[in-house]
């Protein structure tokens, strides 16, 4: 589910974002939710996981930048402001835009990034969308593929070799017939991959190296 967090303290800044994101995601379909904060320590309080945040930059009881640099997940942000002057000092680490919201053209630039992240996030199968943080590791079935969540398997008539294209870090092909999310790896044993589920992938000799380098990558990705 492609779950949106919207952070203001305005009630019809959140009334008029909803109902832009209820308009876009509408078309396509993506499923999704919104989540309504009132200032950041609301949103810091708070233990959901979110595929976006879009987060006013001044608040009666805070400051959104703060706030940005308090999150100790890796999500991306949107800020929104009524001014201009911040756009600098707001960029970093996931921040994807700085939109105005008395812009004419907010509408379009909100869609736009919706868009993109929505489909960097998930993987849509049957009308359904299946959030990449959900998926611990994908195995294939001659033309087809398995994806393995924590709540079911899915069926998708894609090769990995098709699916490790559209796949990005922290995703990697371990084995022929392996794709893991390195946030589900628990332990590298030698030939063996034991993940966070207690399920056991083998490896070859010549992967074992790539892995063991490639996951300490992604460990310090997350410092």
């Amino acid at each position: 589910m492609f779950h949106i967090a919207i952070v203001d303290d305005d009630q019809s800044i959140h009334q008029k974002l909803e109902e832009m994101i209820t308009s876009i995601l509408f078309k396509y379909p993506i499923p999704f939710t919104v989540s309504h904060f009132f200032s950041g320590n609301e949103l810091l309080n708070n233990k959901d996981t979110f595929s976006l945040i879009i987060l006013d930059i001044e608040m009666n009881d805070g400051d959104g930048i703060l706030t940005k640099n308090s999150l100790e997940v890796h999500t991306p942000i949107i800020f929104l402001s009524s001014y201009q002057d911040r756009m600098i000092e707001a960029f970093g680490n996931h921040v994807i835009a700085y939109l105005l919201k008395n812009s004419h053209t907010l509408s379009q630039d909100l869609e736009k990034y919706l868009i993109q992240i929505s489909k960097t996030d998930c993987i849509y199968l049957d009308n359904q969308m299946i959030d990449y943080k959900e998926i611990i590791y994908l195995k294939a079935d001659n033309v087809y593929t398995i994806i393995h969540t924590y709540s079911k398997d899915y069926l998708i008539r894609k090769s990995l070799k098709d699916m490790e294209k559209e796949l990005h870090f922290p995703f990697y092909r371990v084995h022929k017939s392996y794709i893991i999310n390195f946030d589900y790896l628990k332990d590298i044993n030698h030939l063996e991959l034991t993940l966070t589920t207690s399920e056991i992938i083998k490896i070859s000799r010549g992967k074992l190296k790539d892995i063991q380098q490639s996951y300490y990558d992604y460990i310090r990705s997350t410092l």
